[in-house]
């Protein structure tokens, strides 16, 4: 004896896929949500009946097979203006995980610019190791200068937490996640997702890289401030004396060995550190550096 309910709910699944069949160039929201809603009621209705028909439950598998191929239809209708709109609609009605209709988005052919994913992701990551070792890099010449300083740390903080915070949303789930819940805010297409991470990548390293040759202009900095803290060395007067006397040698000593640090073949640092060991009268390390 057939099922009346499962017979009406079937009726009504089968109309409301049919309507998207008569007006494909125009289906819209609600119609997208009939079915859905269509689809929930035969749900129910399968599991209510103890004993189902064969015919109901091939009409069943025929009307699922076609709402499998609509899919890429109707995500597209509705996501016109956001690629989570489903999703959204997900939060709000709290399907089952066997309602597979509710996640249509999964079964849906791929976008066309969804197929290099693998090859964006793949140089993502490609970019963002590279991105360390030129953090790493950049750190251990500031910190091999006898101490990172302010102007050390200022440069290598910003940098750092970017750099951990880009591999975080490579490596992990969480970290992915909050990425693309930026990306949505952005409002950029979730197609275009896995190139804007390779697009935030590549500006990362052109930043590090640039900062990188820029190292040699922050050395002459550092090596500016050492002779400021090393002073004047004109004693022919009790004002010159003073100045001498108030001389911060060892922050000069410091300025100089990051300068060295940050380039090996910044000479007049090296000089400036020589000239400095020599006053100290530690000519072992003078002739080191001259």
């Amino acid at each position: 004896m057939m099922n009346t309910q499962l017979d009406k709910t079937l009726e009504r699944y089968e109309a409301a896929l049919q309507s998207i069949e008569e007006t494909e160039k125009t289906i819209d929201v609600e119609q997208v949500l009939i079915i859905l809603n269509a689809r929930d009621a035969v749900q129910i209705a399968l599991k209510e009946q103890k004993i189902i028909p064969t015919s109901r439950l091939q009409k069943v598998i025929e009307l699922d097979t076609l709402l499998r191929e609509k899919a890429q239809l109707i995500t597209k209708a509705v996501n016109t203006k956001t690629d989570k709109q489903l999703a959204d609609w997900r939060e709000s009605v709290q399907p089952s995980t066997e309602a597979w209709w509710w996640r249509l988005e999964n079964i849906a052919p791929p976008h066309p610019w969804d197929q290099l994913d693998w090859l964006w992701k793949l140089l993502s990551v490609v970019g963002w190791t590279a991105n360390l070792s030129l953090l790493i890099n950049i750190a251990t010449r500031f910190i091999g200068g006898g101490g990172v300083g302010l102007l050390g740390a200022a440069a290598v903080t910003l940098p750092s937490i970017l750099a951990l915070l880009q591999a975080s949303s490579e490596l992990t789930k969480g970290g992915e996640e909050g990425f693309e819940r930026l990306l949505e805010k952005l409002k950029i297409p979730k197609h275009y997702q896995q190139e804007a991470k390779l697009a935030s990548t590549t500006i990362m390293f052109a930043i590090l890289i640039s900062f990188w040759f820029a190292l040699p202009l922050v050395s002459k900095i550092y090596n500016s401030n050492g002779l400021k803290n090393y002073g004047k060395r004109n004693l022919s007067n009790s004002n010159e004396l003073r100045k001498y006397e108030e001389r911060n040698l060892g922050a000069a000593e410091k300025d100089y060995q990051r300068a060295i640090s940050l380039d090996e073949d910044n000479i007049e640092a090296h000089y400036n550190l020589g000239n400095l060991y020599e006053d100290w009268l530690e000519f072992e390390k003078a002739k080191k550096q001259y």
